[in-house]
């Protein structure tokens, strides 16, 4: 697939201070929109260790009415001055920051400069940068309720030329606060390098034999505490899953995330529970996994940066065929469609997961609907290949006001 172009002789640059291995969204632009990508550091780092550049090689919701219900802050110095930033800094020390990030951010000469994220925001809008985009991952709150921003992430929000937002629910959330340019750019999955469609099953059955003419069902992803609380609500798929794990001996439950996890269904005493370790996201023998789990988990909780995410996870679920069972939030709800692609229950109901949970280990032409359906809605909608249009259309669009 060759690059798409965007009009003109327009330079793009992405920008991003997370690893790209663990964080690949900057990929789409490098493969797609000829997009150089740099590592953000401030002046003193870059002299440090002068290293920028692309990668040396890589293979070519429903609106809800929680969102209006979550205020922004008003209070300066209790509410503003004690909120941190993803990087842990609050007011005074981000606008060190800021002021460092400047003379590093001043010698990147391209048109469009895209951030992950608000961080360097401040800094390219001094310099006057031509266009300034954030390509916005989550809602990053310090309080674990409700939204709250920092008042540099805030002031970064309002002084963006335009925002790509990763969720429909967070496109929302930024045009009830004034944003006056958001557009809904979703992760979405590169079929290049993630299908698992294309996993050879037997890499799983070699390693667990215990697995084969089994129902599957079980989770593969991240697991978070915040301040000591499940924030991806994957304890809940214990609880569900012990209601009803007598009722059907030929079920399975596998984990692939946190140990603590595996720790926790011991204590709980479930009995048909495998414990897979953690690989890469698109290490082949997760993909084979995703592959053959028949009903995939997809819990959530009322941390913003979870309830209004369309999480990476959820995109790998639908390439890989089988049920999905999401939990039922405004980030979910964006992209999956109860009894279409996906069954989703009310957040937090034990009770329904588990109801659910059995309901589709016993209907396998529903699971198998779903599944088609999900990975339907991948390649039309969601395959990099178009979001890398929708992107280019996007960057044309706000390079023109």
């Amino acid at each position: 697939m060759g690059h798409i172009k965007a009009k003109g002789i327009m330079k793009i640059a992405y920008i991003t201070g997370f690893d790209l291995l663990r964080y690949s969204r900057p990929l789409l632009f490098y493969k797609y929109l000829n997009a150089k990508i740099y590592r953000l550091r401030t002046i003193v780092g870059h002299y440090l260790k002068p290293i920028r550049s692309s990668p040396p090689s890589v293979d070519k919701p429903m609106r809800s009415k929680n969102i209006t219900n979550l205020s922004v802050p008003k209070s300066f110095i209790d509410l503003y001055y004690n909120c941190k930033r993803i990087d842990n800094t609050v007011i005074t020390d981000a606008l060190l920051y800021e002021t460092l990030y400047k003379p590093y951010l001043e010698k990147i000469d391209d048109d469009i400069l895209i951030l992950l994220n608000p961080s360097g925001v401040i800094s390219a809008k001094f310099l006057n940068k031509k266009k300034v985009i954030i390509d916005l991952m989550d809602l990053w709150t310090c309080e674990s309720k409700r939204i709250h921003h920092n008042a540099i992430d805030f002031l970064a929000l309002k002084k963006a030329d335009c925002i790509f937002a990763w969720s429909k629910a967070i496109l929302y959330y930024l045009k009830n606060i004034g944003i006056r340019c958001v557009k809904y750019l979703p992760f979405g999955i590169d079929l290049s390098i993630f299908d698992p469609l294309k996993a050879d099953r037997e890499i799983v059955y070699k390693k667990y034999p215990e697995l084969e003419d089994k129902i599957v069902v079980g989770y593969s992803g991240g697991f978070w505490l915040v301040n000591g609380e499940d924030a991806t609500g994957v304890t809940k798929i214990l609880l569900a899953f012990k209601k009803i794990e007598k009722k059907l001996d030929n079920v399975v439950l596998v984990l692939q995330t946190d140990n603590i996890i595996y720790r926790i269904a011991n204590r709980l005493n479930i009995r048909n529970v495998i414990y897979v370790p953690q690989t890469r996201f698109n290490h082949p023998f997760r993909q084979a996994l995703l592959r053959i789990m028949d009903v995939k988990f997809l819990t959530a909780s009322r941390y913003p940066a979870v309830y209004f995410a369309e999480r990476t996870t959820m995109f790998q679920y639908m390439a890989s065929g089988g049920a999905i069972l999401a939990e039922k939030t405004p980030g979910n709800s964006g992209v999956l469609k109860h009894e279409i692609n996906a069954h989703l229950v009310k957040l937090n109901d034990i009770e329904g997961l588990a109801q659910a949970l059995e309901k589709l280990i016993r209907d396998d032409e529903l699971r198998e609907s779903l599944g088609r359906s999900a990975r339907r809605d991948v390649e039309k909608y969601y395959n990099w290949d178009i979001l890398s249009k929708v992107a280019r259309d996007y960057i044309n669009e706000i390079n023109e006001i």
